[in-house]
């Protein structure tokens, strides 16, 4: 029987690293807050856990970058800006709300998700 080789993923960069961990532990620790482990987050991304540990000192600094992108508005903005200025303004608002709404969903489920299993709003 030959030995069969392992398949490496292609090579990413830190920061591309970086962010497709935090893509995935998103909904995990929207889920579960901080009881998250680091193992479960690296089966979700399809990786060993020690390369969550590559990229991120520890796991306070994966959730900070969590938190951070729950926050970040620039899909939202974006899904705004697209939205045609031909529509009539109530549909215009319409949609806007309901962009709006989605992201200030999804930052609340994460934040008090990490709030409920006991994170701090602000950490010292």
């Amino acid at each position: 029987m030959e030995p069969t080789s392992r398949r490496r993923a292609p090579g990413m960069s830190a920061h591309q690293r970086r962010e497709m961990i935090v893509r995935t532990a998103l909904p995990l620790v929207a889920e579960h807050g901080t009881t998250v482990t680091t193992g479960q987050i690296a089966r979700a991304a399809g990786i060993g856990e020690a390369t969550i540990f590559r990229v991120f000192a520890d796991k306070d600094e994966l959730l900070d970058a969590c938190i951070a992108e729950a926050q970040r508005a620039d899909d939202v903005l974006a899904e705004i800006a697209a939205i045609p200025l031909d529509q009539p303004l109530p549909d215009r608002l319409a949609e806007a709300a309901t962009a709006m709404e989605a992201y200030l969903a999804r930052m609340g489920t994460v934040i008090g998700a990490l709030h409920a299993t006991g994170r701090p709003t602000r950490r010292p």
